[in-house]
């Protein structure tokens, strides 16, 4: 599974990828099934984001880079609410 993708899960979220123009999709970070505030585009090479398996994504891709995205916003969300 990939390493970035098993971070999210594990702390409650999910991602919602959407297809979108030019060879670009959008990944959305959802929570119980809604949208959270933070969403990244990435190159999805014209693969059609309903095809992509989030478990299988190779390191280092642009759908990694925008898992990784996902995971540093949660730490740093996670710090911000222990300070406070």
């Amino acid at each position: 599974m990939n390493k970035n993708y098993n971070i999210i899960l594990q702390s409650g979220f999910d991602i919602e990828l959407r297809s979108g123009d030019s060879g670009w999709n959008t990944a959305y970070l959802t929570k119980d099934g809604k949208r959270q505030s933070k969403s990244t585009y990435f190159r999805s090479n014209k693969q059609a984001a309903s095809k992509i398996n989030l478990k299988a994504v190779r390191a280092g891709s642009y759908c990694d880079e925008a898992l990784d995205y996902f995971v540093k916003a949660i730490e740093k969300h996670k710090k911000s609410n222990v300070q406070n």
